[in-house]
């Protein structure tokens, strides 16, 4: 009974818990970021004092670490911002006493009612309950390693605990109101299918006690009569609960991957819409010069009349060819706000940095059977054949409405199913694998064009400072090189967008 209520419990604890244009900066095409040397800040807190040791700098907590039932407690925005969770980030709710926590992409709560711990609908006991004290929320120290990489050490003889924090220094980049990163996490907040997979998880742990206490006794093969069949039925609800309790929590960490993609292709589309403008724009400049050069030359007699129509022609289509490129940005952004939860007309800038992430130099068949091996729609598939089985194993004669040879039907199909979906995937990242090494030269081809533009406008650059060329040739060559960019950039994100397909192919899938 006990368990129960404690079921129940948490269940109420998460529902109540989970209650202008863009001006992006300039950004030269560079390859994949590459990490300046690392290093280690050594963080030293004792307990009993507030003021605590970051290499030989000195900082102050706000309250002070202390000792309950033997386990050091740490105020709770310190390990945020150790772990870089933003405090809009954290959410309290004081009648619960639950406090939600959104960290990349996990779902993390804490209450002062137990010593659990709860990530992505996986629950860790910490050891002791956290509590508040002097208005900061104070939780064991181990919840640093819980919800990072970041190594700690308590030594209980001279009381002090160190933190090691390894630290990377990237080379600058292009800023910009949000990042991906920023914008995810804003998405999976945002999520109420997210909320409500993990209230399911909570639910199907729940069934799943619930067909456990029913199990009288466990069959060992098929039966005969009423009693069979109800020691029968009882156990296949409890592996049926078992995987729905697996699935439950599986669906998380999939859905959690699917709205990174979404998020991933919004906010790339925001970028090549914005290119898509700034030629476009480019491109209306020059021809609106080309109707005025046109327009004084046929006042002269040097262009006929067909001439100075046809330039007003093209002026005209390069003017709707850039209001077309200004609504398809709005499009985008209106995508990516309905994403991250943003008033659909909000606008801010991004950060415009944009790598090429090869993927990894590895054996095509190798890749395919681990993708296999990890994906929660063969996972699904492969469960949905257990159960058949089970129905074969233990069939109870002279109970069940369906007869036997229409279960092993069943147990056939489903195997089937399992074969078919293996060959599905292997078709699809064997296509998708083709595809990507065609982006790869296709980039190469690219970056060559890239640099070739660059080269052009150096030299229409000098060419115009001795008089050799007219100025609208140099905003020719500066268009072309905007041209080369875009198409340059536009094939990176959509290599980056493929190379997330094959690695996780089931990001895409309307299924799970």
């Amino acid at each position: 009974m006990n368990k129960k209520i404690r079921k129940m419990l948490c269940v109420f604890s998460l529902t109540v818990a989970l209650s202008c244009n863009t001006v992006l900066a300039q950004e030269m095409i560079k390859l994949p970021l590459e990490f300046a040397q690392s290093q280690t800040d050594e963080i030293e807190l004792t307990i009993g004092e507030a003021e605590y040791k970051v290499d030989n700098y000195v900082k102050t907590l706000k309250v002070a670490p202390y000792i309950k039932e033997e386990i050091p407690l740490l105020p709770l925005d310190f390990i945020a911002e150790l772990t870089d969770i933003n405090s809009n980030d954290m959410e309290w709710d004081d009648k619960n006493d639950v406090v939600t926590i959104f960290k990349d992409q996990c779902i993390i709560q804490l209450t002062t009612k137990n010593s659990n711990l709860i990530m992505d609908g996986r629950k860790f006991d910490l050891g002791v309950v956290p509590e508040v004290k002097d208005g900061s929320i104070m939780v064991p120290y181990n919840v640093i390693e819980k919800i990072s990489d970041i190594k700690v050490k308590w030594n209980s003889v001279t009381r002090i605990i160190k933190i090691f924090v390894e630290k990377q220094q990237k080379e600058e980049i292009a800023s910009g109101d949000y990042t991906y990163k920023e914008l995810l996490n804003k998405a999976l907040k945002n999520s109420d299918d997210l909320q409500k997979a993990e209230l399911m998880v909570a639910r199907a742990d729940y069934v799943k006690d619930d067909a456990n206490d029913a199990i009288d006794y466990t069959p060992v093969g098929t039966g005969n009569g009423a009693s069979d069949a109800k020691a029968d039925r009882a156990y296949k609800e409890l592996k049926s609960s078992e995987i729905k309790y697996e699935k439950a929590k599986k669906y998380i960490k999939t859905l959690k991957e699917k709205i990174s993609y979404q998020v991933k292709n919004a906010y790339y589309d925001v970028l090549k819409k914005e290119d898509a403008k700034k030629v476009a724009k480019l491109q209306l400049e020059i021809q609106s010069k080309n109707k005025e050069q046109s327009q004084l030359k046929y006042e002269l007699g040097i262009a006929s009349k067909l001439q100075n129509k046809e330039a007003k022609r093209v002026y005209e289509d390069a003017k709707k060819a850039y209001d077309l490129a200004v609504k398809e940005l709005e499009k985008s952004y209106e995508a990516l706000n309905d994403l991250v939860g943003f008033d659909l007309k909000e606008r801010y800038t991004l950060e415009d940095k944009i790598s090429f992430e090869k993927i990894k130099d590895e054996d095509v068949d190798s890749h395919i059977l681990e993708v296999i091996n990890e994906s929660p729609e063969i996972w699904g598939v492969e469960k949905n054949k257990e159960l058949a089985d089970l129905g074969v194993k233990f069939y109870v004669f002279n109970a069940e409405y369906e007869p036997y040879k229409a279960k092993k039907i069943d147990a056939k199909i489903a195997t089937m199913d399992v074969d078919s979906i293996k060959q599905v995937y292997k078709k699809n990242l064997r296509g998708c694998y083709k595809s990507l090494m065609q982006l790869e030269d296709q980039y190469e081809k690219d970056l060559i064009a890239y640099e070739k533009a660059k080269d052009d406008l150096e030299t229409a650059k000098l060419q115009l400072e001795i008089g050799n060329i007219p100025p609208i040739q140099l905003e020719n060559a500066n268009l072309q090189l905007e041209l080369a960019k875009k198409r340059l950039r536009e094939r990176i994100m959509n290599y980056n967008m493929l190379a997330m397909q094959y690695d996780k192919p089931w990001m895409t899938s309307a299924s799970m």
